[in-house]
């Protein structure tokens, strides 16, 4: 058992100073697991300390090129579960002490479609997202362009959030209320 231990602890310095040496910000004590993806413009992305990112989580900046791309912040004390995926476009903030539930998707992007032209054409919409502090957002729930969930928030497992959520308050549903 010691030496599984010690092994994950050598795998995770070598991820950190890979993800470190390709451009990702990441600040002390943050445990990123095996299979954490960050494909694009990683010196876009920012990881506070004492952060846990899981398994197949992917930080995604989807973007033509650096000066185009947006940026993902994701605060100190941080839990991310297994399977979270950010599509960021133009800023995804994730404020201190967020707990974040498996198969979360956030985004800040959305296609720029009117029906009368072709959606591969259509452009896209940006507003970015921003996360309290201690937010817990339960298994599946899906964040939307243009969102701002207060400090002390719980997204229920499922809701989509398609509006700003308020400080203390805990919202449901589709769209989540």
């Amino acid at each position: 058992m010691v030496l599984l231990n010690y092994y994950k602890s050598i795998a995770n310095r070598l991820r950190r100073i890979f993800l470190k040496l390709r451009g990702v910000s990441i600040k002390s004590k943050s445990f990123i697991a095996a299979g954490v993806s960050i494909p694009r413009f990683p010196s876009n992305v920012e990881i506070g300390k004492n952060t846990f990112i899981d398994e197949k989580a992917t930080l995604l900046i989807s973007a033509v090129n650096v000066n185009s791309a947006g940026k993902i912040i994701v605060g100190d004390n941080v839990y991310i579960n297994r399977f979270f995926f950010a599509d960021c476009m133009e800023q995804i903030i994730i404020g201190d002490g967020c707990m974040i539930g498996p198969y979360v998707y956030i985004t800040d992007g959305d296609h720029n479609f009117k029906g009368n032209n072709e959606l591969r054409n259509s452009g896209m919409v940006t507003a970015k997202v921003v996360i309290g502090k201690n937010v817990w957002i339960g298994a599946h729930a899906v964040i939307l362009k243009g969102v701002s969930i207060g400090d002390n928030a719980v997204i229920a497992a499922g809701a989509v959030v398609t509006k700003d959520v308020l400080t203390n308050t805990v919202v449901k549903g589709i769209p989540a209320k």
